[in-house]
């Protein structure tokens, strides 16, 4: 094989390349986890105080799976006088299988989320109220199957 066929194949098995690149390219989607990322990041102190809230508590939220849900426990110290509450259950890779909700609590101060409303993916769990005018704010990151 000539020099001059060996640049002719490699010429078209790069732009075969950068094609099949741009193609895989584009199946990608590119949002962004959050709506108002920009909004939110601006009342980021709230979230911090948050997390400091719950850090000094001596009780801590309890998370537990049965076969059909998932509870989220709250320490009754800390739901005394709930005036705004979300739990936010945001899946990374696929945003229509998020979960949003303000949450309501049984009588065992438990957050029940049957698992018919999740897929069996990994969620980063955002859980934020306020008890008697106090901030709380938890997060973490949780595979829920």
């Amino acid at each position: 094989m000539s020099w001059g066929k060996g640049i002719a194949v490699f010429i078209v098995f790069f732009c075969f390349v950068v094609i099949a690149m741009v193609y895989v390219a584009m199946q990608q989607t590119n949002e962004m986890q959050d709506k108002n990322y920009y909004a939110k990041e601006l009342l980021y102190q709230n979230v911090i105080d948050g997390k400091n809230n719950l850090a000094a508590s001596p009780n801590q939220l309890v998370f537990r799976e049965n076969a059909d849900s998932f509870i989220v426990q709250f320490p009754s110290t800390l739901v005394t006088d709930i005036s705004e509450n979300s739990i936010y259950l945001l899946c990374p890779s696929d945003e229509s299988k998020d979960y949003v909700a303000a949450f309501q609590l049984n009588d065992k101060q438990e957050h029940v989320i049957l698992k018919k409303q999740l897929a069996k993916v990994y969620y980063t769990i955002k859980i934020s109220w306020k008890n008697a005018g106090k901030p709380y704010y938890f997060e973490r990151s949780q595979f829920i199957n």
